[in-house]
């Protein structure tokens, strides 16, 4: 079974990787967000910073949204960082 934007998919969780192995742990959030943009645009991967987003439901204007990064118009990653590795935030 293949997932929509499973190769994307596959390529942020690959950057993450790069960006935990290169820093390693300790860091507030901003730190690893800040390094995840520059390791996906290192490469070539088109990211949005921040962007708002407007929020509908049923053709209705709910709210907003301001995701910490979009990337490649695809897909919404939030970065987050604890003290300690917890198998809770592994979705």
């Amino acid at each position: 079974m293949t997932y929509k934007h499973e190769e994307l998919t596959r390529e942020i969780i690959n950057a993450a990787y790069d960006v935990h192995n290169t820093l390693g742990y300790g860091f507030l959030e901003k730190i690893y967000y800040n390094a995840l943009i520059i390791e996906l645009e290192s490469r070539e991967i088109p990211v949005e910073s921040q962007k708002k987003l407007i929020v509908r439901y049923r053709d209705k204007i709910i709210g907003e949204f301001m995701p910490d990064i979009i990337v490649d118009s695809s897909v919404i990653v939030e970065v987050k960082s604890t003290e300690n590795h917890n198998p809770a935030f592994e979705a």
